[in-house]
């Protein structure tokens, strides 16, 4: 494992107003462009390059750092993984090793940058799924999964320890309503496990006559907190649907609790509703063509999703609403409380989105940083919120339509929608990540620049990712050449 630990380098940047190139660089043989990732805590961008392989299953060689300035530090280099995983704090991580004298074992960099090989047998019976994982624009993704075959590719590990639960019998597999958990605490460095029970939450909050019920068994999901700790979190949704609780319970590392907090929202109208915010497990059921889901189902975490601030504690609780049980979602909310759960503010927010959906699983609520306030998502409506107040700086919406012909199997960058402004010739054979087009429509000097950008001998692919200090853009050819750029007001 290689590391440049003296003499950050500065990438030459060009800039043209708040625009900087971090990256331009040309495809090379096995040392192409195949995963990205954003830090928010460390405030970078990494870039994997390797060998692009079917169905984005890339082999990682090397992997770079940059920060918004241009500085640029080798993380690695002449590895083969796949999977990385890092850190809470974006110091350390764990991915996949796939060499030869690795195969069958993961690799564990600490934030040291001492690096340890751990057979994935020591670890197959613990299901660390409940962590979740880092979805694109850097919130934590929940999913439901019974396949150990992955449970090492969550959000598990924070430097020192990989953490991960099983019931009463030492299996995997937990039923969170009839068995006893179990905290599995593994040390990588000494290679050591400890295992405690843990105090269940209290399911007579969670479930009952006065609840409603889901198909879905009550469950609940966990964020690292440190070296130390960790918070488990569970929810309830009363029987009318108009009152939600969240519970924030949080544990040390032998399996003590150490403190609980309830976060209680109410709705005067309307009542919640389900959606694609990834607060709770989306399980899917099959795949038809290009992939798509065939069947999927959301269960009560998916009730909403909250983004805490480092800084302070406070936390941004957000979701959606609907009018009755067979309306689809036609607004959202964004409740703000201290880390005690006082409540600061709420704003809630009607939006006509114009359609039914059969499967709520397809209406995206997301809730970022951006610029030190908040950007709020709702399908394709958008909001700017004040961090303080809870009040809107700026609302719109955009538009977009899907092309299945963009679709690539070999790629560094995967996007296949495209604008709907057919005479605007700047904008043909472009296509974009959802969040490009709210970039666009914020920022005129990020709309130039996509304008800017030919696309006369090959189609353009843009990768957008908001950040509490501006806006991240990744472009490709997906053949020729890859360019980072960052965009500030």
């Amino acid at each position: 494992m290689k590391r440049i630990l003296l003499g950050i380098a500065m990438i030459s940047s060009a800039y043209l107003s708040a625009q900087t190139v971090i990256v331009n660089e040309k495809y090379e043989k096995k040392n192409e462009p195949v995963d990205f990732v954003y830090l928010p805590v460390s405030k970078k961008m990494v870039i994997f390059t390797g060998k692009q392989l079917p169905q984005n299953r890339n082999e990682i060689y090397n992997a770079y750092s940059y920060t918004s300035n241009g500085s640029k530090e080798t993380l690695f280099e002449k590895e083969k993984i796949i999977d990385p995983v890092f850190s809470p704090d974006g110091n350390a991580f764990k991915a996949k090793d796939i060499s030869s004298e690795g195969r069958g074992s993961l690799k564990y960099v600490n934030n040291k940058n001492n690096s340890f090989r751990v057979k994935l047998s020591h670890l197959n019976n613990t299901n660390n799924s409940y962590f979740g994982i880092t979805d694109e624009d850097t919130r934590i993704f929940n999913v439901v999964n019974d396949n150990p075959a992955y449970y090492y590719s969550y959000r598990s590990y924070n430097n020192v320890y990989d953490l991960g639960f099983t019931n009463e019998k030492g299996s995997a597999k937990i039923n969170f309503e009839e068995d006893d958990i179990y905290l599995e605490v593994y040390n990588v460095e000494s290679n050591s496990s400890n295992r405690a029970k843990i105090e269940k939450p209290n399911l007579a909050l969670l479930m009952g006559d006065s609840y409603t019920d889901f198909k879905g068994k009550t469950s609940f999901n966990c964020r690292i907190k440190g070296n130390d700790t960790f918070d488990l979190i569970t929810k309830s949704l009363s029987k009318e649907r108009n009152q939600t609780i969240l519970y924030k319970a949080t544990y040390d590392f032998s399996g003590k609790k150490l403190s609980e907090v309830s976060f209680k929202l109410d709705l005067k109208e309307g009542i919640f509703s389900l959606s694609n915010n990834l607060g709770g497990g989306l399980k899917t059921i099959g795949s038809g063509i290009n992939h798509t889901p065939i069947r999927t189902y959301l269960d009560v975490l998916s009730i909403n999703n909250y983004y805490e601030d480092s800084s302070n504690g406070d936390i941004y609780i957000y979701g959606a609403f609907s009018l009755s049980n067979e309306s689809s979602p036609c607004g959202n909310y964004v409740f703000k409380f201290d880390k005690n759960g006082v409540k600061i503010w709420e704003s809630i927010n009607k939006i006509d989105c114009g359609y039914k959906l059969d499967d709520y699983s397809y209406f995206n609520v997301s809730l970022l940083e951006y610029n030190n306030n908040l950007l709020l998502c709702f399908d394709k409506n958008y909001h700017i919120v004040d961090k303080v107040t809870g009040s809107f700086l700026k609302s719109d919406n955009v538009s977009y339509d899907y092309d299945a012909g963009y679709t690539r199997y070999i790629s560094f960058i995967n996007n296949t929608y495209v604008t709907e402004e057919k005479k605007d010739k700047s904008l043909k054979r472009k296509t974009f990540s959802s969040s490009c087009f709210i970039a666009m429509n914020l920022d005129n000097k990020f709309l130039d620049y996509i304008k800017s950008v030919s696309s006369e001998e090959k189609a353009i692919y843009f990768q957008t990712i908001f950040s509490n200090e501006g806006i991240w853009l990744l472009e490709t050819d997906n053949k020729n050449y890859y360019k980072v750029l960052f965009f500030k007001e």
